[in-house]
């Protein structure tokens, strides 16, 4: 039986990174299927490196050809792509990076180093990186280095919501979280089913290095903490039908950061699977639907100005 998981988890892994490769292969191009908006209403800067220790270091802009207001500084979306931590990278994210600048919101996407190559503490090195290149660059991409949102899905989902607990006291907090389908206690999902105690869960924790057992490593990465700043907005999003990462998940961390003191806005889709926002068609209602509230969410908390967080 043990053998016979074993073989299994390496099915899951391989399957995994072939789905993200060649997700990355087609995604980038599916606006010139009409699938996603153009290059007319949307200008792309891609492959800006931040580190040379990996090729994943590095980050997409995708920017409104005509953008709102006159002519000030934008805000920005800081976008982690999903991929269970070990596979992907920032080309996933141009779905949402040409939906939401379509729409007027600057968008960065941001490759980081994989796991289990990489440990969770490299990963959030990268993403402090990352941020300090947008931030240093933003007048050249016409972008305001003070306010900005982060935001994930799935794995991205976790780190998000990580990084906007544990970011550097010397870089503004941000001004919102946006989550989608993510998985923030990991000792919790590992009993989800037989797939995530089997298969899914013991290859996570196999990936968390330098800790005493997968356990407390689990328990230390996971994102059941405060955000640095209660001033933070946090908008969920899941569907009720996710295998993967069942929605209660983001249940979970939702009254967790009430508690807390944050405002927090938790929507759930019927019927959606994990990783449904990759769906391309607007005329699928759940994805549509999370599209237009995502930003909605954004327009309000990101970039009509506010006092920002601390």
């Amino acid at each position: 039986m043990k053998n016979t998981i074993h073989w299994l988890h390496r099915i899951y892994l391989m399957a995994l990174r072939f789905a993200t490769w060649l997700g990355e292969l087609g995604i980038p191009h599916f606006h010139r299927l009409g699938l996603l908006p153009g290059d007319d209403r949307v200008r792309v800067i891609a492959d800006n490196r931040y580190g040379w220790k990996s090729g994943k270091q590095g980050v997409d802009v995708y920017l409104p050809r005509n953008p709102p207001g006159n002519g000030a500084p934008l805000p920005f979306l800081f976008y982690m792509h999903g991929g269970g931590w070990v596979s992907g990278g920032r080309k996933l994210s141009a779905i949402t990076g040409r939906k939401l600048a379509a729409r007027g919101i600057a968008v960065i996407s941001v490759g980081y180093r994989l796991s289990p190559e990489f440990t969770p503490n490299e990963q959030l090195e990268d993403l402090h990186a990352a941020l300090r290149l947008v931030r240093e660059r933003a007048g050249e991409w016409g972008l305001d280095p003070d306010r900005y949102a982060f935001a994930g899905e799935s794995a991205g989902a976790h780190l998000s919501v990580r990084f906007a607990q544990e970011i550097a006291e010397d870089l503004p907090a941000p001004q919102a979280v946006v989550a989608k389908y993510g998985v923030f206690d990991f000792l919790r999902w590992a009993q989800t089913n037989w797939f995530t105690r089997h298969i899914a869960s013991p290859f996570v924790f196999d990936c968390i290095r330098g800790v005493e057992s997968p356990e407390s490593g689990a328990r230390a990465v996971s994102a059941i903490q405060p955000l640095r700043s209660c001033e933070t907005r946090v908008l969920l999003i899941h569907g009720s039908s996710d295998s993967v990462t069942p929605w209660d998940q983001s249940e979970q961390l939702a009254a967790y950061l009430k508690e807390q003191g944050s405002a927090v806005i938790l929507k759930t889709y019927p019927w959606m699977e994990h990783a449904f926002t990759y769906i391309p068609f607007d005329w699928v209602d759940g994805v549509r639907e999370a599209y237009e509230l995502m930003n909605d969410f954004l327009q309000r908390e990101l970039m009509e100005p506010r006092k920002k967080a601390a």
